[in-house]
């Protein structure tokens, strides 16, 4: 199964690379904080996971506001071309 993966997987998709090497920096960065400031990594620590929060807060509301977005220019579009084109009434005749 790994093979299979390693055969495909990274050389096709590039974003397969970025996201291993940002799983190791994740799984690492506590180690690595904690041996360079000696064991008083609590206030680092702390300031990246509130980081971490906000990063992950900021991705929830693009993802809201793209949904928002993409509602209203349908909504738009539909107007426009009931306005453009003109409705239909029961006699047939465009309004």
């Amino acid at each position: 199964m790994l093979r299979q993966f390693w055969e495909r997987g990274p050389r096709r998709d590039p974003n397969t690379i970025a996201y291993v090497v940002l799983l190791v920096a994740a799984i690492f960065f506590p180690i690595l904080v904690n041996v360079i400031t000696g064991g008083n990594s609590s206030s680092i620590m702390t300031v990246a996971a509130d980081a971490g929060v906000y990063v992950l807060l900021a991705i929830g509301l693009n993802v809201v506001v793209g949904f928002a977005a993409s509602d209203l220019n349908a909504e738009l579009i539909g107007m426009r071309t009931r306005r453009n084109h003109g409705e239909r009434s029961e006699q047939g005749s465009v309004e």
